[in-house]
């Protein structure tokens, strides 16, 4: 199914009734409007760090946003599968509810995710940037170079210094030490806690609300340069959600590469002086980190020959099935790379390859200070929401949270 989400409301009614016919005019309408909404009363929810504000702001802030927060109560625990089969309930429409749901292609997606989205792209609010997220990351670290920062690649925090309950610094590989009475982790928490700090500094129950939290589902990544042209084979540089039926919690669910669903997506960041002959293809595919006993690595996630051959396999079924809808893409690979949740431990060190740090559904917002120990800090996926503009937001609170407690350390 091909349905175009754009700020153009009447195309968009028009695209689902051309491709499904039976699919109500009314329900559609209550589509469009419930989306709308939605994406309008989540914009108008403050934003702010919990830790920036005094109490008082913080009450009187609860207090004038409570009507709104209540009428998200019930799409925030209606799932989505609920919502859609209540709009267009049947086998007929059956396409129409997985196209839907995979705007928001999550197991157990309350309705209120994908209202968001869509309400937010029928408003023409949904944007990327130009050459992918490299561009974005390079953006960042330019304007951070600008303002005196220095950016060391390829060097790896070993420990953070402490004397008694303040911060002092970091130590490096090379046994460098880099002091400083701040430090901001944006890595996996209990990375940052377990091997970093030492588990012998966090206090037990610590311990166990970071024990208790579930991460985000690992997937898997083949990223292949190739001769094809995909615009040949009608793919514009939009990503394609792939799913083998229309039961898309089923295919949600599976890790097994013969009927998941996976991404299809076409960057256009190039590098001075590639090929321009090549494109790029990535296939993104949900994977389990324990798959066949941990990509037959149990129980550490080394690689060995087993690995290797698990992970070819693997990868040659998803290409296979990518085949479907790019021919010949096969004979036709310059370069293929594939990285597994293992692939993802080893160069994140997240917990089970996490890909974007606590799983959606934790309601829990961590504190970006962390409360046993003075002068460290957290941001990234691991205090909130995962996404660009949330974890780019915790960097910027962070860096507030650390300018406000040295002044109040030097006032002091």
């Amino acid at each position: 199914w091909d349905i175009t989400v754009g700020p153009d409301v009447e195309a968009f009614k028009s695209n689902v009734r051309a491709q499904f016919p039976t699919a109500s005019g009314t329900s559609l309408t209550k589509l469009v409007d419930d989306a709308f909404d939605i994406s309008r009363r989540l914009d108008s929810l403050p934003t702010y760090s919990p830790e920036l504000v005094s109490l008082w702001s913080k009450l009187k802030t609860s207090l004038s946003t409570a009507p709104r927060v209540l009428r998200l109560r019930n799409p925030s625990t209606t799932p989505a599968e609920e919502y859609l089969a209540s709009l267009f309930p049947g086998e007929g429409l059956a396409g129409l509810r997985a196209a839907l749901y995979m705007l928001a292609p999550i197991p157990g997606m309350p309705s209120i995710g994908l209202l968001a989205i869509l309400g937010t792209g029928l408003r023409g609010r949904l944007y990327a940037p130009r050459g992918g997220s490299q561009v974005l990351a390079d953006a960042f670290a330019e304007a951070a170079r600008r303002n005196g920062a220095e950016i060391m690649c390829a060097r790896r925090v070993v420990s953070i210094l402490t004397e008694g309950r303040q911060v002092r610094g970091v130590s490096l590989d090379d046994r460098t030490e880099l002091r400083a009475p701040s430090v901001v982790s944006a890595a996996d928490a209990k990375q940052t806690c377990y091997r970093m700090l030492g588990s012998d500094r966090v206090p037990e129950s610590y311990k166990k609300m970071l024990e208790a939290q579930p991460v985000s589902e690992p997937y898997g990544l083949i990223s292949l340069a190739t001769t094809l042209e995909p615009a040949t084979f009608g793919f514009d540089a939009t990503d394609v959600f792939v799913c083998p039926s229309n039961d898309v919690p089923r295919a949600l669910e599976s890790k097994e590469p013969e009927d998941c669903f996976f991404l299809l997506a076409f960057p256009q960041y190039r590098e001075a002086g590639s090929d321009p002959t090549l494109r790029a293809i990535q296939i993104v595919v949900p994977a389990a980190y324990a798959w066949r006993e941990h990509w037959e690595t149990w129980p550490t996630p080394e690689r060995g020959r087993e690995y290797y051959a698990l992970k070819k396999e693997w990868s040659d079924t998803i290409i296979a099935r990518a085949q479907e809808y790019l021919p010949r893409l096969s004979s036709h690979l310059a370069e293929v790379d594939v990285a597994t949740p293992i692939t993802f431990y080893r160069y994140t060190l997240n917990t089970d390859g996490a890909p974007v740090g606590w799983h959606y559904s934790s309601r829990r917002r961590w504190k970006q200070r962390i409360p046993f120990l003075r002068g460290l800090y957290q941001a990234g996926h691991w205090v909130g929401p995962s996404g660009a503009v949330p974890t780019t937001r915790s960097g910027k609170w962070a860096a507030e949270l650390v300018l406000a407690d040295q002044a109040k350390a030097k006032s002091a």
